[in-house]
C-alpha cells in the first residue's frame, strides 16, 4: 500500500519527534508535592520525546522519594532542579503554562484565556 507523500512526511516527522529529543520544548513542573504526579509527568514527557524536564522548588520529601523510586528511570534522574520559575524559562522565547488555580494561590501571574493565547500565537489581535 502506498501512502500519500504528505502523510508519509507527517508520520516521519512524528516518529522523529518521538524517537529523538525535542530541544524546542521544555517541560517545567513547579513545586510538585506528589511523587506519583512527578513520576507520571516526567514519564509522559519522555514518551513523547521531550527529555528537557526542569523541576522548580520541589517539595523536598517528594523530590527525594520520586528520584529514589525504581520506576523513576533516567528521565526523572536527569531532570534539572532549579529554585525559580524565571530560572527554568530564562532561555525561552515563548512560555505556556497551566495550573489548577482552585488549589493554589499564585503570587503574581498574568493569566490569559486559551483564546487569547491562540490569537497571540497566530498574530491576530
Amino acid at each position: 500500500m502506498k501512502f500519500p507523500r504528505a502523510l508519509t512526511a507527517a508520520l516521519t516527522d512524528t516518529i522523529h519527534c518521538m524517537v529523538n529529543s525535542n530541544p524546542l520544548v521544555r517541560i517545567v513542573l513547579v513545586r510538585p508535592r506528589n511523587p506519583l504526579n512527578l513520576l507520571a509527568a516526567t514519564r509522559a514527557a519522555a514518551n513523547f520525546g521531550f527529555d528537557d524536564v526542569v523541576v522548580v522548588s520541589p517539595f523536598e520529601p517528594t523530590w527525594q522519594e520520586a528520584r529514589a523510586a525504581r520506576e523513576a528511570g533516567r528521565w526523572l534522574r536527569q531532570a534539572r532542579r532549579v529554585d525559580s520559575l524565571l530560572e527554568a524559562v530564562e532561555d525561552r522565547n515563548w512560555v505556556l503554562g497551566t495550573s489548577c488555580l482552585a488549589r493554589r494561590q499564585l503570587e503574581s501571574a498574568r493569566i490569559f484565556s486559551l483564546d487569547h493565547v491562540a490569537a497571540r500565537a497566530t498574530g491576530a489581535r
